[in-house]
C-alpha cells in the first residue's frame, strides 16, 4: 500500500469513528442536560375556608403564627403542597412562598426547621423563603396561606425552579360548601415565560377540582390559573352568624345594583 493509500485508509477509519461517535456524544450531552432538569413538579392547592374579608364580616377563626409571634384573623385558608422530583440530588435549592395575605411554611422535606439568617425576614407575613440544606432527589413542602384568595386576588400559580420535564397544578374547591354556585367552572390558565405567554387547557377532574399540565418548561416559567368568583352569591350563601352584630346581609345591601359574573 502506498503512503497516499495508507493516509486515505486511515482518514476513512477516523471519519467512520467520528461519524459513529457524534450521535453518542450528542446523546450524552443531552442526557447530562436532562439530568440537570427537574423531572416533575406537582402543586396541589386545597381550599378549606372562603369568606370575604370586608367590614361587617366576622373572621372564620383566629390563628397564631409562630414565626410572626402574633395572631391573625382568618377569612380564607388554603394549603399549598409542593412536590419536586429531580433526576439527581439537588443542592443549594431555595423554596419561597409569596402572598397578598399571610404565608405559614410548616413542612419541609428533607426535614429541617425554619431558619432565618436575617431575623427580620421571619417577621414578614407575606413572604417566606428557605434554603434546603441537604441534597435530595425529592423535595416536599406544605405552606398554609391565609387571607390570600380574596376579590382581586383570585389566581394560583407555580414557578419552575429548574428546566422541568413535566409540571401539574391542581386546585381543589370541593370542601367549600356550595362552591358550584359561585366558582366559575371554566377558569383560564396560561403559561407565562420570557418567550411570551400562551394559553393552557384546564381539566376539571372532579366537581370543584381543576388541573393544568405543562411539559418541556424552562427555568422561571410560570403556570397560572385564574378563577372568577361571584362574591355576591357567596355572601348570600354565608350563614347570618358570619355577620358582625348590626351588619346587613349582602343580599339586602346590594339589592339596588351590582353585576354577577356569568
Amino acid at each position: 500500500m502506498t503512503v497516499d493509500g495508507l493516509v486515505t485508509a486511515v482518514a476513512a477509519v477516523v471519519a467512520a469513528l467520528i461519524g459513529a461517535l457524534i450521535p453518542y456524544i450528542v446523546h450524552m450531552i443531552r442526557e447530562r442536560r436532562r439530568r440537570d432538569n427537574q423531572l416533575y413538579k406537582f402543586v396541589y392547592v386545597k381550599l378549606y375556608h372562603l369568606t370575604p374579608k370586608k367590614p361587617g364580616r366576622r373572621p372564620v377563626y383566629r390563628r397564631h403564627i409562630e414565626r410572626l409571634e402574633r395572631d391573625i384573623e382568618v377569612y380564607d385558608e388554603f394549603h399549598y403542597y409542593r412536590l419536586n422530583l429531580f433526576h439527581r440530588p439537588q443542592a443549594d435549592f431555595t423554596v419561597s412562598d409569596r402572598s397578598s395575605g399571610t404565608v405559614d411554611l410548616q413542612i419541609i422535606h428533607p426535614w429541617q426547621d425554619l431558619f432565618f439568617p436575617d431575623r427580620g425576614a421571619a417577621k414578614v407575613g407575606e413572604y417566606v423563603a428557605q434554603q434546603i440544606q441537604q441534597p435530595s432527589h425529592v423535595l416536599f413542602t406544605r405552606t398554609i396561606y391565609y387571607n390570600a384568595f380574596q376579590e382581586g386576588n383570585e389566581d394560583f400559580a407555580m414557578k419552575m425552579e429548574r428546566d422541568t420535564d413535566e409540571a401539574r397544578l391542581l386546585i381543589d374547591f370541593s370542601s367549600i360548601p356550595d362552591f358550584a354556585a359561585f366558582i366559575n367552572p371554566a377558569p383560564k390558565a396560561v403559561l407565562r415565560a420570557a418567550r411570551g405567554e400562551q394559553p393552557l387547557g384546564v381539566i376539571q377532574t372532579q366537581p370543584g377540582i381543576f388541573m393544568v399540565v405543562g411539559n418541556g418548561l424552562k427555568k422561571d416559567d410560570v403556570i397560572r390559573i385564574d378563577f372568577k368568583v361571584d362574591w355576591q352569591t357567596l355572601e348570600r350563601l354565608l350563614p347570618a352568624a358570619s355577620l358582625v352584630d348590626g351588619a346587613q346581609p349582602q343580599a339586602q345591601a346590594s339589592a339596588a345594583g351590582g353585576e354577577n359574573i356569568p
